[in-house]
């Protein structure tokens, strides 16, 4: 796998996809009603230096809000009533899990080409932290998991991540195949702990799919470990992936992060010149030759057959017997009768965007 990553110290076109199909698969497979399924984490996408939205609580007056008071992120509403704690910017990752228990039909809904039925069967793969609507920018953008660390006596380094965290839930809880020993024995976890080590890690989730209009919404929560009794899934751990953002990413890792991952990173602060926004250029553009050399292929593949079909010889078409003229009737010359001048029509379609 050969991903490593630690936590920073502290610092604050026209889609070919059959979704109606798609949809209804998913409802089929991963059913509707809430149930716990095992998964495997299988990517780690760096997100590079993400904004984070304020923090809002109802204020009580305690002594513990009037404390956050005296900083300077940190005031009341207008109205106070409420406690509104400015979040700086931080390094934050997205999260792929597999469970190998649901099997989706991704070929045939996305149009795979191989003639192999079994090609397209894949787990179904699943953000384990999650997806929001930007209502700003009207995109659909990954969630985080901040890799900020708070100060921690216990943690060996002096912080560590919050226990509550996806990270920290993950590392505690989750084991690897073949072994019930968890990734991390006890709290916390410290902030040198080595991202990396979460690939390949078993875990459990309660999965549903919900329908929501004509969407199919996939919600995933209450991570946890898998009993030692139950077995471990079939999986092959070399599928693992990890995207840095300092760059040297192969391609094959570059490909399975989504558009709306994509989307997310390209938001970070330090996206511009860095080692990911490298990998990202040189990707698309040999993609994109790629497909107008296989474009370019397949229109002249088409043009050699149409000039190998036989040319289809027609009788010459005799010319029609010549009739004789009409015979004119006399005109009648007569003054002109004046009248209005008739109204054009505009023929333009008002939709027409031309």
């Amino acid at each position: 796998m050969g991903y490593s990553k630690k936590a920073s110290k502290p610092t604050g076109g026209v889609s070919k996809v059959d979704w109606d199909g798609l949809n209804a698969h998913l409802l089929q497979q991963i059913g509707t009603s809430v149930e716990q399924r095992i998964g495997v984490v299988t990517g780690i996408i760096e997100l590079g230096i993400q904004p984070r939205p304020d923090y809002v609580e109802k204020y009580k007056g305690t002594y513990e809000q009037k404390e956050k008071l005296k900083g300077g992120n940190t005031y009341l509403s207008e109205d106070e009533s409420e406690i509104i704690t400015e979040m700086s910017p931080v390094e934050q990752i997205a999260l792929y899990a597999d469970f190998p228990e649901i099997d989706i039909n991704y070929g045939e809904f996305y149009g795979n080409d191989s003639d192999d039925e079994a090609d397209g069967w894949k787990p179904y793969r699943h953000l384990i932290t999650n997806e929001f609507w930007d209502k700003a920018t009207t995109t659909m953008l990954a969630k985080g998991a901040s890799l900020s660390c708070r100060k921690d006596d216990k943690a060996e380094s002096g912080y560590a991540y919050d226990g509550k965290s996806t990270i920290s839930k993950l590392a505690l809880g989750g084991n690897y195949i073949g072994s019930d020993k968890k990734i991390i024995s006890q709290a916390p976890v410290d902030q040198n702990f080595d991202l990396g080590d979460l690939l390949g890690a078993v875990f459990t989730m309660d999965l549903q799919a919900v329908e929501d209009g004509k969407y199919v919404n996939i919600k995933g929560k209450n991570i946890g470990s898998k009993h030692r009794q139950l077995p471990d899934p079939e999986f092959d751990t070399d599928l693992c992936f990890g995207v840095s953002f300092d760059g040297g990413n192969d391609d094959e890792a570059l490909k399975q992060v989504r558009k709306n991952i994509w989307e997310t990173i390209k938001r970070a602060s330090n996206w511009e010149e860095s080692g990911l926004q490298a990998d990202y250029n040189d990707y698309q553009a040999r993609m994109t030759a790629e497909y107008k050399k296989k474009r370019d292929e397949e229109s002249a593949d088409e043009g050699e057959e149409e000039n190998e079909k036989p040319v289809e010889k027609k009788a010459p078409q005799k010319a029609p017997p010549k009739k004789a003229p009409p015979k004119k009737a006399p005109v009648k010359k007569v003054a002109p009768k004046t009248k209005p001048e008739p109204e054009v029509e505009d023929d333009e379609d008002d939709d027409c965007p031309f």
